[in-house]
């Protein structure tokens, strides 16, 4: 990558940063955030929680954090966009 093309791409991201939020900005926000939500709940429920878990507890805990994302990411729709995009495409590998 050139320098050119970085500071290109961080001067982009800068004034779309500091522009205020758009209703597409808190759209995407709410379905990166929901979706994000729902892999961070699975997975975290699985990973953190006490074992064995019944599956409609894992379920119930993917559920709220989808909702808790999802309403976040309609309130912070730049903050949540960025933080959650990652983990909206955990586990979408192509085939590997």
């Amino acid at each position: 990558m050139s320098a050119s093309y970085v500071a290109e791409k961080r001067a982009k991201f800068q004034s779309w940063w500091h522009a205020p939020a758009t209703p597409a900005d808190r759209a995407w926000a709410f379905v990166l955030g929901a979706w994000a939500g729902l892999w961070l709940g699975l997975i975290g429920r699985l990973i953190i929680g006490g074992t064995p878990v019944p599956l409609v507890e894992v379920f119930w805990y993917a559920i709220a954090m989808a909702v808790a994302l999802a309403v976040s990411g309609l309130i912070f729709p730049k903050t949540v966009r960025c933080i959650s995009f990652p983990f909206a495409f955990f586990g979408l590998s192509g085939g590997n």
